[in-house]
């Protein structure tokens, strides 16, 4: 189109299938309670899915061909996924990109997509391919703008000294990655190595989407120091600054959780 729609229109930006439209279950009252600022009765809340649900979506994501296609035929999920990385590759880039070095973005979106849940040191993607960095930097505004990735920016507020300043990247689809890992059976993502990144990212993109969603305006951060101490996700909105800890576990202990009191500080 010709025209900007310039305040005429309002973009929402749209992903796949969440915990919620995949198992046809009612709306979350966590955002509603988040607005309130009631975070209390976020402790009284019964669990919504079964722990076999929470790992089924976490390994086929969220697109809704390969959701679908699990229930019944996962080989054709699996074939799906290796389709879409050719087609989105070969077709997708190759109009947008017709200079881009093709071989050499696909070895990338590869390795990004082992590396997800890690900081984004452009160096070591760039020595590995043999590109500069402002390559890789490009070539990560690529994925990003094609959906593909996720970039949380360091959370700075306070103590900047005393903070990392490097983004974290995830991948947004919880099966594209398991597809790039490997991880191409359930029974087989449980004891990966790759399951808490894999998680850690499912988790944000679910909790990112349901505020989208119902057009909730956010900020999303995470949080790190240069000790080592860190929080999964920091999201800001009109509710305040809520930082989240993920932990695939059926338990957390004091200990785990101290990151938090030490934030909240």
């Amino acid at each position: 189109m010709s025209e900007s729609l310039a305040g005429r229109v309002y973009i929402l930006e749209i992903e796949g299938f969440t915990l919620e439209e995949a198992y046809q279950v009612s709306p979350s009252p966590v955002f509603h309670i988040l607005q309130s600022g009631r975070l209390e009765e976020l402790l009284a809340l019964p669990p919504r899915y079964t722990p076999h649900q929470l790992l089924s979506k976490c390994f086929v994501g969220g697109f809704p061909e390969p959701l679908l296609m699990s229930r019944t035929d996962p080989q054709a999920a699996r074939l799906w996924f290796e389709s879409y990385i050719a087609t989105y590759v070969n077709r997708d880039i190759r109009r947008l990109f017709p200079n881009l070095l093709f071989e050499t973005y696909r070895r990338f979106v590869q390795m990004i997509g082992g590396a997800s849940g890690e900081q984004l040191v452009l160096a070591r993607f760039a020595e590995a391919l043999g590109v500069s960095e402002p390559t890789v930097r490009n070539y990560l505004t690529i994925m990003e703008g094609t959906f593909l990735y996720r970039t949380l920016p360091a959370y700075l507020t306070n103590v900047k000294k005393q903070m990392t300043k490097t983004p974290r990247g995830y991948m947004r689809d919880s099966g594209l990655m398991n597809f790039f890992v490997q991880n191409l059976a359930l029974d087989r993502l449980a004891s990966s190595h790759y399951l808490g990144a894999i998680w850690e990212g499912f988790v944000i993109n679910e909790l990112l989407s349901g505020f989208r969603h119902r057009l909730l305006s956010v900020r999303s951060y995470y949080y790190r120091t240069k000790a080592r101490a860190e929080i999964d996700l920091i999201v800001e909105g009109e509710f305040g600054t809520l930082p989240i800890e993920i932990k695939y576990a059926s338990t957390a202990n004091a200990r785990e959780l101290r990151v938090l009191e030490t934030f909240l500080r």
